[in-house]
């Protein structure tokens, strides 16, 4: 996918992620070292953990998708996001 001028454009994906008592900070850290991983956040509610990865494609991404979410063992339950429209950059 290209932008409008040629830049190579980007598909993202935010995944919610529910862990197990006592297991965010490994899930964490798991998660932070997986390629196209470019957010990792903790969450207060339902959700613990929120992440995100990008890709050129989205055929990559689903490929990178599943390797971080496989790489966690304590999901206890997930949900996947992924925009339908390009990210607007804002000025601010």
């Amino acid at each position: 996918m290209n932008r409008k001028g040629g830049e190579e454009m980007s598909v993202r994906v935010y995944i919610l992620l529910d862990i197990v008592d006592g297991k965010s900070e490994y899930a964490i850290q798991a998660l932070r070292n997986k390629k196209g991983v470019v957010l990792v956040d903790w969450l207060e509610g339902q959700w613990d953990i929120i992440t995100a990865i990008e890709s050129s494609s989205r055929m990559r991404l689903a490929q990178l998708l599943i390797r971080a979410i496989s790489s966690v063992d304590s999901i206890t339950e997930d949900m996947q996001l992924l925009p339908t429209c390009p990210r607007v950059e804002h000025g601010i």
